[in-house]
């Protein structure tokens, strides 16, 4: 197309996280007008518009003491960018909401794939400890961070035939991670508390925060969503958590907005290990030693039952512990 790319606001760093690493923030967006065509023969199929906004990321990391200095760039998004395309000729049936929904679905998941955190480019051309040219690699959280949604208040939907009271639950995002709560039937002012564990990558990451209705036939549809709130914000907040306001949300009659209350606790994974296991021992999620204390006792029992097997075969079944493989999990569940 003709159009250019923008770019900007900028904003640089530098910061200490396995190594010294020199950072560019940068917000793209590009729109343009596209002549893409692929001529299958029977049938032609084009894309004739092409969108992408978000926060780039360009790391320069390692810095070396000696020449090149920068001996490799990483590239990602903080968080999902924006995506819009348009179809022509055969294509244009893709246009249509449901075929739509499903290949933006699709497209959106590979580029979180690519280079959407904890997923990076890395081009290197002088690091030591990389010898590939361009890999594909992911990073390790630095951070957990306990997120509720607690309540909303001003939930309403707009109705053409009657009024009627919200079917309300909330879907609440960070990266590729979601977690959704139960639905609360017929309040304007739904009470969720419902916790959510999400691995956290860089404390600018978004949440995305969506409020679902569901009607009688069982539509589910949004009535309300912000997604330009931070992880950093939420967390700043305290104990008395952040009222997020929704967009697109109708207006009661008081004109009140609409809003979702989140709280947070953040356990770094670094400083944070003693809290951590604290917070991971007083859940109801079983821990990873008592898995371990069970698949000793159900050696134990094996053994016994191996030495008799001579004298009784039943007694073979009688001692060996079942485990429950969900038993096994990791302790704290990610959503």
């Amino acid at each position: 197309g003709d159009a250019f790319p923008k770019f900007g606001p900028i904003s640089a760093m530098s910061r200490s996280v396995d190594g010294l690493e020199a950072q560019l923030d940068i917000f793209v967006d590009y729109s343009t007008g596209t002549n893409i065509v692929l001529d299958a023969g029977i049938a032609a199929f084009s894309i004739n518009h092409l969108k992408i906004a978000g926060w780039l990321s360009i790391k320069f990391k390692p810095i070396l003491n000696e020449l090149p200095v920068f001996a490799a760039i990483q590239l990602l998004f903080l968080d999902p960018p924006e995506l819009d395309l348009k179809f022509g000729n055969a294509l244009e049936v893709a246009n249509w909401a449901t075929a739509r929904n499903i290949i933006f679905k699709a497209v959106n998941k590979a580029v979180c794939d690519l280079m959407v955190l904890p997923n990076i480019i890395c081009i290197s051309w002088g690091d030591p400890n990389n010898d590939e040219t361009v890999s594909f690699t992911n990073m390790m959280p630095c951070a957990v961070m306990r997120l509720a949604v607690v309540e909303g208040r001003n939930i309403t939907v707009d109705s053409s035939f009657f009024k009627r009271m919200p079917d309300s639950q909330c879907k609440i995002s960070i990266g590729q991670q979601v977690g959704c709560t139960p639905s609360i039937t017929g309040s304007t002012a739904p009470v969720w508390q419902k916790a959510f564990d999400f691995l956290v990558y860089d404390e600018r990451q978004r949440i995305s925060t969506v409020v679902l209705d569901t009607d009688f036939a069982g539509r589910t549809r949004t009535i309300g969503k912000n997604d330009k709130v931070h992880v950093a914000d939420v967390i700043a907040a305290g104990d008395k958590g952040l009222w997020v306001d929704l967009e697109d949300a109708p207006v009661t009659g008081t004109r009140a907005k609409a809003q979702v209350l989140l709280s947070a606790v953040l356990y770094d994974l670094s400083a944070d290990t003693q809290r951590l296991q604290c917070h991971i021992a007083s859940s109801d999620v079983p821990k990873r030693e008592a898995s371990a204390e069970a698949v000793s006792q159900s050696r134990s029992a094996s053994g016994q039952a191996s030495d008799e097997e001579e004298e009784d075969e039943d007694a073979e079944d009688e001692d060996v512990v079942e485990l429950d493989p969900a038993s096994l999990g990791t302790a704290g569940a990610v959503a």
